[in-house]
């Protein structure tokens, strides 16, 4: 039997791929056709007039090309150093 990793090792995992990635990066993968294919999927039931979450947000491309478009967007992720870097990235992140 396999044994599952733990929270804390999954946490840790998690920050070890933050922290090798970069903001940047990861805008530039949701400009790929299949992300745009997938985020406009969903943008008819994503409401303009209320706080959308973003669960596993990572480094927040997500949350930020939604914002960009004028959704009021709040990310949120268990890996702690990815929401810090997002807001070195952009500070009026929430």
């Amino acid at each position: 039997m396999m044994s599952q990793p733990s929270y804390d090792q999954t946490r840790a995992a998690w920050e070890r791929i933050w922290n090798a990635a970069d903001v940047e990066t990861e805008l530039a993968a949701v400009q790929y056709s299949r992300a745009q294919e997938t985020i406009n999927r969903y943008r008819p039931f994503l409401p303009k007039d209320r706080p959308i979450l973003e669960a596993g947000s990572g480094l927040s491309a997500v949350v930020i090309a939604l914002g960009r478009l004028g959704y009021d967007m709040i990310g949120l992720d268990y890996a702690e150093n990815a929401l810090h870097i997002s807001r070195a990235y952009d500070p009026s992140l929430r």
